[in-house]
């Protein structure tokens, strides 16, 4: 639950940082001014809102992995015949929907449905006129939820150049693809999962391809990186599971598949470090000069 304090407590010392709250004012300065030395004109209440943005996305996974690790059940088969009876994934001693699950899985439906599907549907509809209409009538509440919207939907096109369609509903593409991931795992839990997800990865990719829905070239290249690391890293998932599958037990290329694996799936988080250092350089050193 830690992603849902985390937004409680970003937003509140927005809310205090706005009273103008002495120690709050003083304990921001001095990022103000670290943010100043890499970013020109500094607005205070954008930064706090990108960060809340990217808090919601990294909640938003954490909540559906959570949740889908609630509501997925297995099935666990008798030695003696062919009856088996439906387990939670996770703890095969508690039955599915049964007396220990069931409030666990009632606190999971809850938070998937108000936390990941209202937000997936919000990113969907969010820009369209009906929408925005009905938002009219809560314009003194609806201030934040259009700033984080913006926020999310600011690398789309938005139709207003000549030659471009609104795109921002993709801003729904991330969400999307998650909630289907975890949903065809849910129903297959065998080798044939992977082959659905890769199905899926391809699927989005090709959508993705077509729609062309980035402001910019790089951020396009971006995500058909993202899918791609995705498509390679299920594939290899993919072996893995077929090895365990034929062969019952470990051996020396199933390992090998796993090391190639864990390179493969930490290659996004080493890149965008050398990515992030460069530019960190690149600004530093731009600061440096024009001081000079």
């Amino acid at each position: 639950m830690y992603p849902l304090l985390l937004h409680y407590v970003t937003y509140r010392l927005i809310k205090l940082h706005d009273r103008c709250i002495p120690i709050l004012v003083r304990l921001w300065r001095p990022i103000k001014i670290v943010l100043s030395v890499f970013l020109e004109n500094v607005d205070s209440r954008t930064t706090v809102i990108d960060a809340f943005a990217t808090f919601f996305l990294l909640s938003y996974s954490k909540i559906l992995t959570i949740s889908f690790t609630l509501l997925v059940p297995a099935k666990l088969y008798s030695i003696y015949s062919r009856e088996y009876r439906l387990v939670l994934f996770n703890d095969g001693a508690k039955d599915y929907l049964k007396k220990e699950h069931l409030p666990y899985a009632i606190v999971a439906i809850i938070l998937c449905v108000t936390l990941n599907i209202t937000p997936f549907i919000m990113l969907l509809i969010f820009h369209t006129k009906h929408f925005q209409k009905l938002l009219t009538y809560f314009s003194c509440k609806c201030l934040a939820v259009r700033a984080i919207m913006d926020t999310l939907q600011s690398c789309y096109k938005d139709g207003t150049e000549w030659g471009t369609r609104d795109c921002r509903w993709f801003s729904a593409a991330f969400p999307a693809y998650w909630i289907v991931t975890y949903s065809v795992y849910a129903i297959t839990q065998e080798v044939m999962a992977y082959i659905y997800a890769i199905i899926v990865c391809v699927v989005f990719m090709l959508i993705t391809a077509i729609v062309q829905p980035y402001n910019k070239k790089h951020q396009h290249l971006l995500y058909m990186h993202y899918a791609s690391f995705s498509l390679l890293t299920t594939f290899f998932l993919l072996l893995v599971s077929i090895s365990l599958y034929l062969l019952e037990e470990y051996n020396i290329f199933t390992k090998i598949l796993i090391i190639v694996l864990f390179v493969i799936a930490s290659l996004p988080q080493v890149l965008l470090m050398a990515y992030t250092i460069r530019w960190f350089y690149i600004h530093c050193t731009r600061k440096v000069k024009f001081h000079c």
